[in-house]
């Protein structure tokens, strides 16, 4: 019991790599088996046990991928509720950061193109200002941005003061 603790412990620190951890297993089951020699114990486990014990293994693993089928499931509904807030947020004549507009676009052109429509027909005489949906995203497109201007060196702190600067108000 205190190898296998002693084991774990070993592993949650990251001590060692997996060969190490190998050769750390087969000294720690030659002890094991020396102890065994001593002590006169040995056990057995029964095909039935081996059998449970695979299905167990396979569950495990069933488990795991459907839980990465989840978490790629809510990826996609969390994307589709970001491009449906934009698409609402066009439509209603609002304005919004040039990022949300593309990423609709590039979704769908003619989402993009139907929202536009409709903001025309709706004639919003006070829209809102929206911030991006996604942060991530807006990061990411002042960056690209910043490169494309031909901006060197430390574009993530370019970005920090483009961010900044339009944080400001204009007068």
């Amino acid at each position: 019991m205190a190898l296998i603790n002693l084991t774990t412990k070993i592993e949650k620190e990251g001590i060692f790599d997996s060969n190490a951890r190998v050769v750390f297993e087969k000294q720690n089951e030659q002890t094991i088996n020396d102890n065994q020699k001593e002590s006169g114990d040995t056990v057995e486990i029964s095909d039935e046990a081996k059998q449970k014990y695979a299905e167990y293994l396979s569950l495990q693993q069933s488990l795991d991928a459907m839980n990465q089928q989840d978490d790629a499931a809510n990826e996609a509904a969390d994307d589709i509720a970001k491009i449906m807030t934009i698409f609402r947020r066009i439509a209603n004549g609002d304005h919004v950061p040039s990022c949300d507009e593309k990423k609709l676009l590039e979704y769908s052109s003619e989402m993009y193109q139907m929202a536009k429509n409709i903001a025309m027909i709706a004639e919003n005489d006070d829209p809102e200002e929206y911030e991006s949906v996604d942060k991530d995203e807006k990061e990411r497109s002042i960056k690209s941005e910043l490169s494309s201007m031909g901006v060197s060196g430390n574009v993530e702190a370019a970005a920090s003061i483009t961010e900044s600067l339009a944080d400001l108000p204009s007068e």
